[in-house]
């Protein structure tokens, strides 16, 4: 049986990786898992962006990693491409940890915080988006986070201290617009899944009787 891809973007916020993610799906004919970030913090009455309390913050991200985790089990079967991944939960608590805690309270983000990178263990293919400016800096958008430059520049520096301290095999998507992007992004699936397995996605990629192929 024919092993789909798993590909996972991760980055900060206004990054763009949620376009990149939803294109790239399209592209390859696979399903595409969005974070349900939003809608557990509305089924929770706060606002991604508030400032809440640290129990009600790690009640909130269990949730969001437990249907992250259910959309992955569904993966495996199907493939798919993801605009979050547990890196980017482990970020978020992370950053959003304050000194002033409980000890219960901290030992349980660093719990949290640790299952979220246990979990990055032979995932699928992890591909972190650049924080794209000119994105992060749109005054006109509704998120705070993604419209503050130097919180965004904490959260990218995270994600890729955690890749490099770990170790996590990764590609990179550098900033540009959509299109080339989405060829950038597509290449690195090419590249980053077994060859004869993945034939098929390849064949989607470039095309019937198209010249490019894998040697």
């Amino acid at each position: 049986m024919t092993r789909r891809p798993v590909v996972l973007f991760t980055g900060t916020q206004g990054s763009g990786k949620t376009t990149a993610a939803r294109a790239l799906a399209e592209r390859l004919g696979l399903p595409f898992y969005g974070s349900r970030a939003g809608e557990i913090h509305r089924l929770y009455g706060v606002h991604a962006d508030e400032q809440i309390d640290i129990n009600l913050r790690l009640t909130i991200q269990e949730a969001i990693l437990e249907a992250w985790r259910s959309d992955r089990e569904q993966a495996e079967r199907t493939g798919g491409v993801f605009d979050r991944c547990p890196l980017d939960f482990a970020a978020y608590m992370l950053a959003d940890v304050g000194r002033d805690m409980s000890d219960r309270a901290s030992w349980l983000s660093a719990e949290y915080i640790r299952l979220c990178l246990s979990l990055t263990d032979d995932v699928g293919q992890i591909i972190l988006c650049k924080p794209l400016p000119a994105v992060i800096q749109d005054r006109g958008r509704d998120k705070a986070s993604a419209a503050n430059v130097a919180y965004g520049l904490h959260i990218h520096t995270l994600i890729a201290g955690f890749l490099a301290e770990r170790a996590i095999r990764h590609d990179v998507l550098e900033p540009g617009d959509l299109e080339s992007r989405l060829e950038a992004a597509a290449g690195l699936v090419d590249e980053g899944f077994d060859k004869e397995a993945n034939r098929v996605i390849v064949e989607r990629l470039t095309g019937a009787g198209a010249d490019r192929h894998f040697n």
